[in-house]
């Protein structure tokens, strides 16, 4: 695993990004003492459940169709504000 200086990780952290990427390790020091760790992340955070942009999507509008107002749906009234 190799060191590398906080103010240099800051630098050029694109760069080290694409060696990460590429299955290199980096421990990230202040003042010499270790901060940070750039490493592939484990297959468990990977897949940590982060929804995708369609999903959210979906489970708003499933959400939103079951909430009224009074008289009034969720709908109703995002439709309304299309107008």
């Amino acid at each position: 695993m190799k060191r590398v200086g906080a103010q240099e990780a800051r630098v050029h952290f694109s760069a080290l990004l694409a060696q990460v990427a590429e299955g290199e390790s980096f421990l990230v020091t202040r003042h010499g003492r270790a901060v940070a760790l750039l490493t592939q992340p484990t297959e468990s955070v990977a897949a940590s459940g982060h929804a995708s942009r369609e999903e959210v999507i979906r489970e708003l509008a499933e959400f939103g169709r079951g909430i009224r107002l009074g008289d009034i749906s969720l709908q109703a009234l995002r439709d309304e504000g299309r107008r």
